[in-house]
């Protein structure tokens, strides 16, 4: 029989804050909109009054103060994907420049290269480094040339009167600290750069600010909290806001199948469960998997998108290679991304 699963069940926490603040205004920043939905559903079965709370993402909680003041100003959305056709323009305008990305050829008509240069520009300016800052500490030919291109995207960006995510986050923090709103985020949120200072300035300002998980040590890099096996990893609430008033969550240590839904329903051989979070679903059916003796070769799951799905099978693989006991896991995992959802086992099946 496997061993039980250390997990957190953050719902402990929400009922905690609603207890402290039972009518103020509360912000409840969760890691997916359907983190938010499972733990205020949750909250409200175990008969705890919800007055005034939202639960938003980080994206969202940007979006709600930092948008309207764009819009006041004439600028409007960066449309989806669009930011890739900026970066085809960047590379026509900077072709000589940008040779050092691409030292085997004379022309940049290499589909990897714009695409590698616009995750490069948006990391970048999620991490609030502008074009001056990029000029002013590249060192490398390489390095200018990014420089450049971050320079030229800035410019297209302006000339076109649109704001994409990073400029989002830096509205965002300017409106921040007329907020006055009570807020709490759990431990699991990811933070870049923009995101995390959008959050020191709420905390800040705000009349309380929490995180709700464990109160783990993290003095060093991905810390595995001894007590329970939970990992802490990088660029976290749990990680950045450690000295934060912590709102704890008991581990669970039953198996992960009792963070299912009791009632799962069943269409035609199709079983539907939910759990509380992303993290849930995945140590729940890998759990799932090994009690229920299913062969590996006959074993496939698909996700819907990379984040926050593929850290938390990574963070899996990363306990195993520590300490077996921690985990209860001993499952070998393959992963291959770009597949087309009906072209997996899960995908034909509702197809």
């Amino acid at each position: 029989m496997a061993k039980p699963i250390p997990t957190l069940f953050p719902v402990q926490g929400l009922i905690e804050l609603a207890k402290l603040h039972p009518i103020e205004r509360k912000w409840l920043i969760v890691p997916t909109y359907q983190d938010g939905a499972v733990l205020t559903i949750a909250a409200a079965r175990a008969g705890t009054g919800l007055l005034d709370l939202s639960p938003l993402t980080i994206r969202q909680l940007a979006e709600r103060l930092g948008k309207l003041s764009l819009e006041a100003d004439g600028k409007r959305p960066l449309p989806a994907g669009f930011d890739r056709l900026l970066i085809e323009q960047v590379l026509d305008a900077e072709n000589s420049t940008l040779l050092p990305l691409d030292p085997h050829s004379t022309r940049h008509d290499n589909p990897a290269i714009g695409d590698a240069l616009c995750r490069s520009i948006n990391t970048l300016r999620l991490a609030g480094t502008d074009a001056v800052r990029a000029a002013s500490t590249a060192r490398s030919r390489r390095a200018r040339a990014v420089a450049a291109a971050l320079s030229t995207y800035e410019d297209l960006l302006r000339s076109g009167g649109y704001f994409d995510e990073a400029d989002l986050y830096l509205s965002a923090i300017l409106q921040a600290p007329a907020a006055n709103v009570i807020v709490a985020a759990l431990d699991d949120v990811r933070l870049d750069a923009l995101p995390a200072r959008l959050l020191e300035v709420l905390r800040d300002h705000s009349p309380a600010f929490y995180r709700i998980g464990l109160p783990c040590s993290v003095s060093g890099p991905d810390v595995l909290d001894e007590a329970t096996g939970l990992r802490v990893p990088l660029g976290t609430v749990a990680r950045q806001f450690a000295e934060s008033p912590c709102l704890p969550t008991e581990p669970s240590m039953h198996a992960l199948g009792h963070l299912y839904s009791d009632k799962a329903a069943t269409f035609g051989g199709l079983r539907l469960m939910t759990a509380a979070t992303p993290s849930d679903e995945v140590r729940g059916i890998l759990h799932y998997i090994q009690t229920n003796r299913i062969p590996l070769e006959e074993a496939e799951i698909a996700y819907i998108r990379r984040d926050p799905y593929l850290s938390h099978f990574s963070g899996i693989q990363k306990e195993e290679e520590i300490d077996d006991e921690s985990t209860g896991l001993a499952l070998p995992l393959t992963m291959a991304s770009g597949r087309p959802l009906v072209s997996t086992g899960p995908g034909a099946f509702l197809k």
